[in-house]
């Protein structure tokens, strides 16, 4: 009897051996998905560094285009009013001229028909510079 106890024991030893090398290979397999699963988070964290540097980047670009779009918008508006003033004189010299033309060529006395053309073409061609 006690051979078969010895046995017994020693059946039951081996299945404890190979229940415990099992559960060793299942660990190990779970300890390099473990490494892996580090690697990965530690690769994703590095990309999202790099991303929030590029945001960062792409945010003070954009401020510094703005500010010169701004500053370049203020110019041109400047410049719009400045031009917008100058062909407003342009048109009231224009029409001075005009009327000064008019007036100087009902007082006189009628004149050669060259220098009456001549002052035509000239009211036309401010006419249509306008």
């Amino acid at each position: 009897m006690p051979v078969l106890i010895d046995g017994v024991l020693a059946l039951l030893l081996i299945g404890a051996i190979v229940a415990c090398w099992v559960v060793s290979k299942r660990l190990s397999t779970i300890r390099e998905g473990q490494d892996e699963l580090r690697k990965l988070v530690d690769d994703l964290n590095l990309a999202m560094t790099k991303a929030q540097k590029s945001a960062e980047t792409i945010k003070k670009a954009s401020s510094q285009a703005s500010a010169q779009i701004d500053e370049e918008m203020t110019k041109a508006r400047s410049m719009v009013d400045e031009l917008s003033l100058m062909t407003a004189s342009a048109n009231n010299l224009a029409d001075r001229l005009e009327r000064g033309v008019e007036t100087v060529s009902k007082s006189r006395q009628p004149e050669p028909d060259s220098e009456l053309r001549e002052q035509k073409d000239i009211l036309d061609k401010l006419r249509q510079a306008r």
